[in-house]
């Protein structure tokens, strides 16, 4: 059974409606912008460090392992950690093991899910459009 702990954002918004629109990678920093329904802003997530990341369509995600028992999930939430997942399990004891205080981190749209392994939290700030 996968657990889900949701990670409460301002501003709160339907993640149905949502998706990821970038996604910077550099030097172990991730950012990762995200849809919101006001059109002038993005939302960034950022990590000053990141292990691991996959994103993937919130298609195989629904069919990767049973999700009858998931405990914690809130409809139409966005940003959670979480436990017991595929994603963890296929990591190697030792990888593990030497980062005792690692976490993953899901992030999950309307189209895309962002699954983060860090020993940082995420930092999340509203980011206005840039003009072309």
């Amino acid at each position: 059974m996968i657990s889900y702990k949701p990670i409460f954002i301002d501003p709160a918004f339907e993640c149905s409606r949502s998706d990821m629109v970038d996604l910077v990678w550099k030097k172990g920093r991730l950012d990762a912008y995200f849809l919101v329904p006001d059109d002038a802003h993005r939302l960034r997530v950022s990590f000053d460090q990141t292990e691991t990341f996959r994103v993937m369509d919130e298609m195989p995600l629904s069919t990767e392992e049973p999700h009858f028992d998931d405990e914690g999930l809130i409809s139409d939430h966005f940003s959670y950690t979480v436990e017991n997942t595929a994603f963890w399990n296929m990591q190697s004891e030792a990888f593990i093991a030497c980062k005792p205080r690692m976490k993953h981190y899901r992030f999950i749209t309307g189209r895309t899910c962002l699954d983060v392994l860090s020993d940082h939290e995420p930092l999340f700030k509203m980011v206005a459009i840039e003009s072309p």
